[in-house]
């Protein structure tokens, strides 16, 4: 993937924003559960939450703009190739590890009688199935599984964009759209159902229409984030305003694939594309595929440790504002660090096979 120095920056500055809000996010189901939070708390709860999603979408659109104007896409067996190697074999392997995170979590709460997780072995097996087939075996991982099948469809969304003859920005608001429509209406549904195909589709195709659209326009970056921030604050104010009516309440829902998230990641998008970064962000943002990775593992395993040095429940660690938002920064960093020397490791053992 050809570097480009402002969408590194952005890619780690979106890295950051999942790794933290994930592992703060004891702050936020601490604030739902209460009768009555404070309002600075609450407000923390909903900034991170909106920030978050626009993050989630500026990776799948970073993507779709390299993947969609490469033209190795329609070489079908090196591109599935590609794609099994850098997204699928890591994938499975971490399906693995957080399954297995999820078992260990459950055993821990049955053993301090945690009201959730007082279930039979064959009730937790068939949850932890679920988890599986529904994509869920940990909070991220439901993207990993996602942008795997938008790599594969890659080649046929391109055959897409030649067929619509330069139409790609208008493709794209039709999908996410239709799938933003189908989200409303359609309550729970699997990863995989129609209307969230065509919504993450439509991320993809909007990411590549704006990098061509954009590409080498560098006014206006200033202009571009701060109506990213008044279309935030208006989808926080609809959810406030609205969050007891049934259908507005869905329109200003903090989801990721949402019409107004999807406005929002556009103006940062093409705000990062008009800036000129004088530090080099590339080997930063090669890490963070790792962190996105990696993050909920570390967040467990601190917390393993946290809860018998502080003398408190696995459950109840980074409960409380303050503790959550260290707890997100510790978590970020160690995720950064551990990707750092990972690959700094990789990269001598390929200099030691090259020099011998």
């Amino acid at each position: 993937m050809k570097r480009e120095n402002n969408l590194d920056l952005m890619r780690v500055m979106a890295a950051v924003a999942v790794a933290f809000f994930h592992s703060a996010s004891n702050l936020t189901f601490k604030m739902a559960s209460s009768e009555s939070p404070a309002a600075g708390d609450l407000v923390t709860v909903m900034t991170l939450t909106f920030l978050v999603k626009v993050a989630v979408d500026l990776f799948i659109m970073v993507s779709g703009a390299f993947i969609l104007a490469s033209p190795g896409v329609y070489d079908l067996k090196s591109h599935a190739q590609k794609t099994w190697k850098r997204l699928g074999i890591p994938t499975a392997i971490f399906t693995v590890i957080y399954l297995l995170q999820n078992y260990l979590v459950w055993l821990r709460g049955i053993k301090e009688g945690v009201e959730r997780f007082q279930t039979t072995p064959k009730e937790m097996a068939l949850k932890l199935l679920g988890y599986l087939l529904k994509g869920e075996t940990a909070s991220h991982l439901w993207y990993l599984y996602l942008l795997i099948a938008l790599y594969l469809m890659a080649p046929l969304i391109k055959k897409l964009l030649e067929l619509t003859e330069g139409k790609h920005l208008t493709l794209a608001v039709i999908l996410i759209l239709w799938g933003w429509v189908s989200h409303m209406t359609g309550g729970n549904y699997l990863n995989w159902d129609l209307g969230f195909a065509a919504e993450n589709s439509g991320f993809f195709v909007l990411g590549y229409a704006l990098h061509e659209k954009y590409k080498g326009k560098k006014e206006h970056a200033l202009r571009r984030f701060l109506l990213a921030a008044l279309v935030l604050l208006i989808h926080f104010a609809g959810m406030a305003a609205f969050k007891g009516n049934t259908y507005l309440s869905a329109v200003f829902a903090p989801e990721t694939l949402n019409g107004l998230t999807a406005l929002e990641a556009s103006l940062v998008f093409t705000g990062f594309m008009a800036v000129e970064p004088k530090k080099d962000w590339g080997r930063l943002s090669s890490y963070t595929y790792g962190v996105y990775l990696i993050h909920p593992l570390i967040g467990t395993l601190i917390a393993a440790v946290w809860a018998p040095v502080c003398g408190i429940s696995f459950f109840d660690t980074a409960s409380a504002p303050a503790s959550a938002l260290l707890n997100g920064a510790a978590v970020t960093v160690i995720s950064f660090v551990l990707v750092h020397l990972w690959k700094s490791i990789r990269d001598r053992k390929t200099e030691k096979v090259q020099d011998g």
